[in-house]
Order: structure tokens, then sequence, then C-alpha cells
């Protein structure tokens, strides 16, 4: 039976899963490395993933057979957020410069790091 004790464990650890990782990993990627990235889109991407994996847990049999999953069903809000958050952002209010500038500074500093500590190649000296 689905509602069995390690199935529905599992199934729920999938919805959460999808849920997560489909509202959260495009505004994050986005979010780090590409300054036009909009709070809109990131609502956006939010709500899609939530609607879609709520819809996914209550009425599975609408979704086609491959998304009747819930790890499916998340990889596809994970695929989704990675188009809506670029697509949305084009179209909707950019952030202030000035707080952009601001939040990306960071990028600006120069980091000293001793070669033990570094993940690039190492000089033979």
């Amino acid at each position: 039976s689905i509602w069995s004790n390690s199935v529905f464990i599992a199934q729920m650890m999938g919805v959460s899963w999808g849920a997560l990782a489909g509202a959260f990993l495009a505004p994050f990627l986005f979010g780090l490395y590409w300054k036009k990235t909009t709070k809109t889109a990131v609502w956006t991407s939010f709500l899609f993933s939530a609607v879609v994996m709520i819809s996914n847990i209550l009425f599975p049999q609408y979704f086609p057979a491959l998304l009747q999953t819930p790890i499916n069903a998340g990889v596809f809000c994970m695929f989704a957020g990675l188009i809506l958050v670029p697509a949305i952002s084009m179209f909707t209010k950019k952030p202030d410069d000035a707080h952009i500038q601001q939040v990306f500074s960071c990028y600006d500093r120069t980091v000293t790091v001793s070669v033990t500590d570094s993940i690039g190649e190492s000089k033979e000296v």
C-alpha cells in the first residue's frame, strides 16, 4: 500500500526535496551570479514549485505519467525555475543599481590563499 510507513516517508522526502530544490535552485544560482535577477522572478519560482508539488500530492492523476512521482515533479520544477527566473527577470522591475553594486561588491575583493588551501593547480618550484 502507498500509505505503508517506509513508502509514505520516501514519498514525503521526495515531495520536500522537489519543493525545496524546485523553489530555490534557480533563484540561488541566478541570485549569486546574475545581477538582473528580480524579486518577482524569485517569488514566481517559489510559488510555481509550491503549487506544482502540492498539486502533485493531491491530484497526481492529472499529471503526465512521467510527473506522477514527487522526484520527477521536483526535477521538472528545477528545470522550470531555470527558465522562469531569467524569463520573468527580463520583463519585471530591475533591482536598484546602488543596492546591486553593494551586494556584489564582495566579488571585487582580493583574497590571498596559501597553496595548501587552494584548489588550483600548484606550480613546481
